[in-house]
């Protein structure tokens, strides 16, 4: 047995909420004594299911008449069930609706910390400004469609969803940001895998395109591979 002081402190509830629940009729079956309430595993367990139910956010009427329920047998296993599917939809929107808000946080948190190295949002202005949109809003008119082949590339598919209304611009960018640095790295670790690549650092040579292909010349020469004319 707990006193009403121990299971506050066990589900860090407040006195005032467990005697709220009490009042609502939600331990139907505790005990007393001299006044004082005794809670059992029986009512540890309502309090469990009660919390769950009250963080789907189920009002607390429709939690009093599930707890009525239980204590009225398996002729009640249909309304029960029934309650529950329903609360189950609805707390599958409710995660859907924050998953979206969570991508545009991220979304937000990728912007931010670009415009901060960069020192301004032009980069990220002209990233989302070079043409991707249209391009994708083109094919879309021309009958092109999610699940064909063509529009499986990095970019398509996350616009055409956009486009298709499945989420916002926002959510589209942050997912192609995230698989572009998926597909980088799955791309390194297979380069890395072969003995006869060659990386080039594009900043030795000031990213200065006539420099590096001369090294590039120079290095596949030195390996026979490629003999200047």
């Amino acid at each position: 047995m707990y006193t009403i002081g121990q299971v506050s402190e066990l589900f860090q509830l407040p006195v005032s909420t467990l005697r709220y629940y009490d009042k609502e009729g939600l331990f139907p079956e505790i005990k007393r004594s001299g006044g004082i309430r005794h809670f059992d595993t029986t009512e540890l367990e309502a309090l469990r299911l009660v919390e769950c139910l009250k963080k789907t956010g189920m009002e607390i009427k429709n939690i009093k008449q599930f707890m009525q329920w239980c204590t009225e047998g398996s002729e009640t296993y249909p309304k029960r069930l029934k309650l529950i599917q329903k609360q189950k939809l609805e707390c599958e929107k409710e995660i859907k609706r924050m998953e979206k808000a969570l991508a545009m946080l991220k979304f937000k948190c990728w912007y931010y910390e670009t415009a901060l190295a960069d020192g301004n949002e032009d980069r990220i202005h002209e990233m989302m400004s070079q043409g991707l949109v249209d391009e994708v809003r083109q094919l879309k008119d021309m009958g092109c469609r999610k699940g064909m082949t063509s529009m499986q590339g990095l970019g398509y598919k996350e616009i055409l969803e956009y486009l298709d209304g499945e989420c916002s611009l926002e959510d589209a960018v942050y997912t192609l940001k995230r698989d572009t640095r998926h597909f980088a790295k799955r791309q390194l670790t297979w380069f890395r895998r072969e003995s006869e690549v060659t990386w080039i650092d594009k900043g030795r040579f000031d990213y200065n395109e006539e420099k590096i292909l001369e090294y590039m010349i120079r290095e596949l020469g030195e390996k026979e591979i490629y003999e200047k004319q």
